[in-house]
């Protein structure tokens, strides 16, 4: 609380931080303290101080600016604060000081006196200083009387070695391309052209990079335009021409259009030679690995090619006896419409074969296909064919083989049962054992169609065996805006009771129909049921079994928006029903129940009544009404604070016609019986029409509402000082919500409500009469 009025001058002393001497011409701050009393009692609090300096007592000149200190802390009467009148010489000439308090000027300037001092206006820790500054390489130093300028002696001589210059302070680096003596090489020294030679029998030039982001330890490059100069050319008379070791044995690299990166030629027409011999000893290693780095045009990573009328292009041979998985030829690809290995017989008559696949062994594959693709289609298999009678894959099979079968486990039907087709993957999480197409963009043409005659029996049966995980039997998908993924139809007759779609399950936690929408935008409905009889069910949900069976359980994980779990909706502006029917004939049971864990359980909009509720209603946890709340009354009920455990606690709440708000609070009045109550800053946006209540406490005085609400504060006088009053304040809301909702004091019954009650027992009528009754 801040006081106003005019303070009088009780006592002002003043103490300087520092003295300056009469000779000095250059300001220095210097502390003011002071002590205000008002009436005698030391001012405790803030105020606002002004200081300014001028040459007479009275009159005179005003030397520099004013010096402000804002809301400045005082304490038992007591303040001080350095002050710093900067470019104002204090050389003894006359200086007083003015100070306003909340803008009054006190009476009676202050005089600033110069303090003692030393024998010599420029002594420096008690001792002379020199008249003469040092110069460019001297120093203060003391010489026995005073502080004097001296050469600085701590400093060292220096001189150049060789290859070295100095200038000043600075040392250069006499840089030479050759490296000859008493010079630094530099970085760009070279041995282009030059030669060594031996007969040591260790290896005549290594060269080692471990950096681990290296390009390479030796690169050899020819940038020329002759066709026959090799980037890096290795020659033996019987050992290797050049030998590669390390993760990557011998790396070339050609940038010329029909460039070569390794090139190697067997010139000897007999015997069993080789272009190239590539062999690794690693487990995981390549005998031989070829990259093709380019992003477009045919890339090959391999190219291969035989001339001979029975030759092979690529021969591949896993010569291993032993049991394992060794693989001849291998090919893979990494791009999005990649080939892995890619056959293709060109001639247009003929028996050709793009693959074929031979073995001999009981147990071996003629063609394996395989994908280990943990995303996306993933085809292990994928058979094509442009013509219009063809078959894309054509299994033939006797007796009670399988003509086609995807291989991804291995055995035979567990009951014997001859398969026409028996499709299996054991692939990634997308991996299909079967695709059917049928893309004529028309007709009535069917991706799988099955016809079976037996009344036992089943048109497709799909079954999926895994223990974890989604594990779906039958997935279907369309890519029509208005299409059906699954269309199930029973067109029986009037009667009986025919099932277009029977989803079930026997697990305890099992769906027995499960509908799922990932659309990102509404309405992303999961699952729709119409129903178009008149008085018919769009869905009917049961749960016949005992104990906490539940006929809908209804969860929406949205995480953002206005996610419903359950969305109820009456379209026709004339219907009489209800958006909800809740419906329990038990007196435990309870009709409906809400709850969040999170946040708000029921929230009501709207004009008409959207919730109605006969008997009582119990709501756990926070309630918001974004709207007028009527009720016959209301109270709050808590645990009682001097028993808990064993008694409530009621309260019932404070009534009003009027929207009124109410403010109240204790506040001790000063020295000359005035007080300040300060309200929020959003008192008077909220509220008007104020009324005031005081309550002296403590003795027989009066107290008066000296101000009313202005600015948001009011303030109170009492005819005693320092006298406790108790005060209230009310205000009728007029923010734009309340100005648009009044409530109405007195209210007509509506036609239909006229001879109901709300609470009919309160006046001896029956229940019937109720407004709302429970139905039947």
């Amino acid at each position: 609380m801040k006081l106003h009025g005019r303070f009088a001058r009780s006592l002002f002393w003043l103490s300087l931080a520092a003295a300056w001497p009469l000779t000095q011409v250059q300001a220095e701050p210097f502390t003011f303290q002071g002590h205000l009393a008002q009436s005698g009692t030391p001012l405790d609090g803030t105020t606002d101080l002004v200081f300014k300096l001028y040459n007479a007592q009275s009159g005179g000149t005003l030397l520099g600016a004013p010096i402000s200190a804002t809301g400045w802390p005082v304490v038992d009467g007591v303040f001080a604060l350095d002050l710093d009148f900067t470019g104002i010489a204090f050389d003894g000439s006359a200086r007083w000081l003015e100070v306003e308090v909340d803008g009054t000027t006190l009476a009676g300037r202050i005089e600033i006196l110069p303090a003692p001092v030393s024998a010599s206006s420029n002594a420096l820790r008690g001792r002379n200083v020199a008249a003469t500054a040092p110069t460019a390489g001297q120093v203060l130093a003391w010489n026995g009387s005073s502080w004097a300028p001296a050469a600085d002696a701590s400093g060292s001589s220096y001189s150049a070695g060789n290859g070295l210059t100095l200038s000043g302070t600075t040392f250069s680096v006499n840089f030479a391309g050759t490296g000859a003596a008493n010079t630094a090489s530099r970085s760009d020294h070279a041995h282009y052209g030059a030669t060594w030679s031996g007969n040591a029998s260790n290896t005549g030039l290594q060269v080692f990079n471990s950096a681990p982001s290296a390009t390479s330890a030796i690169q050899g490059f020819y940038t020329g335009a002759d066709s026959d100069v090799a980037g890096v050319y290795g020659e033996s008379a019987m050992g290797q021409g050049v030998r590669g070791f390390g993760k990557t044995g011998v790396r070339g690299m050609s940038n010329a259009t029909d460039g070569t990166g390794v090139h190697g030629i067997a010139f000897a027409t007999s015997g069993a030679t080789s272009g190239v011999i590539a062999s690794a000893n690693s487990p995981d290693g390549y005998g031989l690995r070829a990259r093709n780095l380019a992003t477009s045009g045919s890339a090959f990573g391999i190219f291969s090619e035989s001339a001979g009328v029975d030759g092979t292009a690529i021969h591949g041979s896993a010569t291993s006896s032993a049991a394992g998985a060794t693989i001849g030829v291998r090919g893979s690809s990494a791009a999005s419409n990649g080939t892995g290995v890619h056959g293709e017989a060109s001639d247009a008559s003929g028996s050709t074969k793009g693959v074929l696949g031979r073995v001999v062994s009981p147990s071996g594959f003629g063609v394996f296909g395989e994908n280990n693709a943990n995303s996306g289609l993933a085809y292990g298999v994928v058979g094509n064919t442009d013509s219009p009678s063809g078959v894309a894959v054509f299994g033939d099979a006797t007796g009670g083989a399988v003509g086609v079968r995807g291989v991804g486990s291995t055995g035979v039907d567990a009951q014997g049962t001859q398969i026409g087709l028996a499709a299996v993957t054991s692939g990634g999480a997308d991996a299909i054992a079967v695709v059917a197409n049928a893309l004529h963009p028309s007709a009535t043409v069917h991706g799988v169609k099955a016809t079976v005659a037996s009344p036992l029996g089943v048109g497709v049966y799909a079954e999926n065996q895994a223990s974890s995980g989604n594990a779906y039997g039958v997935v279907a998908a369309t890519a029509s805006t208005g299409g059906t993924a699954i269309y199930g139809l029973a067109p029986g007759g009037v009667s009986g009771s025919p099932i277009g779609v029977r989803g079930e399950t026997g697990a305890g936690g099992g769906y027995g129909l499960y509908g799922v929408n990932t659309a990102s935008t509404a309405p992303a409905i999961a699952l729709g049921a119409v129903s178009s009889a008149d008085g018919g069910l769009a869905a009917e949900i049961r749960a016949v079994g005992g104990g906490n069976a539940k006929g809908l359980d209804a969860v929406s994980s949205g995480t953002g928006g206005t996610a419903h779990a359950v969305r109820a909706r009456l379209t026709d502006a004339a219907s009489t029903g209800d958006a909800i029917y809740a419906y329990a004939n038990s007196t435990s049971a309870k009709a409906a129940r809400f709850a969040n864990v999170s946040g708000t359980a029921i929230a009501l909009a709207g004009g008409s009544t959207v919730l109605e509720a006969t008997g009582n209603a119990s709501i756990v946890g926070d309630v918001a009404v974004f709207g007028t709340l009527s009720k016959g009354g209301g109270s709050f009920k808590i645990d009682h604070p001097l028993d808990p455990a064993n008694k409530y606690l009621l309260h019932s709440f404070v009534e009003s016609p009027d929207m009124m708000n109410v403010y109240n609070g204790n506040v001790v009045t000063d020295g000359r019986g005035y007080a300040l109550i300060d309200l929020p800053e959003w008192f008077e946006a909220l509220n008007r029409d104020f009324r005031y209540q005081l309550t002296v406490i403590g003795s027989f005085a009066r107290a008066m509402v000296a101000e009313e609400v202005a600015q948001n504060r009011f303030a109170i006088r009492t005819e005693t000082p320092n006298t406790k009053v108790s005060w209230q304040v009310t205000g009728i809301r007029k923010d734009a919500w309340a100005e648009k909702h009044r409530i109405p004091v007195e209210l007509d019954k509506t036609p239909a409500e006229r001879g109901k009650y709300l609470h009919p027992e309160a006046f001896g009528a029956p229940a019937a009469r109720r407004l709302g009754v429970a139905y039947v």
